[in-house]
């Protein structure tokens, strides 16, 4: 297991680790701890049919989230290849970004993460290649983590304007968001907003 030990957040911590399901179908958990030794919110930062290993997890200090990096082989074998991923994880239980930080035919292990940059999110990776070398192996990589709700106006109608049954009309609007607006869906109500229908 390891432990990120945030000193602003209310007294939580996180803590992550390799659970077993069989020989050959190992997950990554995660679950917050409270300084007195109550749990909160538990989780999976990585799960599936093959196996995950060597979380290591870091308190990022930037809008309460944290890194969790770990290994991963790409078949249900010890014997595979492994390589190094990376999730963020928001304080709530959320999963964010995931990234892959290697993607080779070695064994790629033992990863850990450090905060590098700040307030940009920029984190440090570090791995080695199991018993293939001695070497320490270093990637830069931003994180973009994002808790601020994106704002859209609606142009055009304005506030109390009536249409004419049957007519056609302009629908405008604007959006922004401090990273990317990735889509809109807009939505009409016939009973003063009770109900909402999609506008395909």
């Amino acid at each position: 297991p390891d432990v990120a030990t945030p000193p602003d957040i209310g007294g939580q911590y996180l803590v992550t680790w390799s659970n077993e399901y069989s020989a050959n179908d190992w997950d990554i958990k995660y679950r917050f701890v409270n300084t007195d030794g109550t749990t909160t919110t538990m989780g999976d930062i990585a799960s599936g049919s093959y196996l995950e290993f060597n979380s290591a997890a870091i308190y990022t200090g930037i809008e309460n989230q944290y890194v969790v990096t770990y290994a991963k082989t790409t078949s249900s074998s010890w014997d595979s290849d492994w390589n190094v991923f990376a999730r963020s994880l928001h304080r709530d239980g959320t999963l964010g970004n995931f990234l892959t930080i290697t993607n080779t035919d070695t064994c790629e292990a033992s990863p850990m993460g450090t905060m590098v940059g700040g307030m940009t999110g920029e984190v440090l990776f570090t791995w080695d290649r199991c018993a293939v070398d001695t070497q320490l192996y270093v990637r830069r990589y931003r994180f973009y983590f994002d808790d601020l709700k994106p704002i859209v106006v609606i142009n055009s109608p304005h506030a109390g304007v009536d249409w004419e049954a049957g007519s056609t009309q302009n629908i405008t609007w604007s959006a922004i968001d401090n990273i990317e607006v990735t889509h809109l869906s807009l939505h009409y109500s016939n009973d003063g907003g009770n109900t909402w229908n999609l506008i395909d």
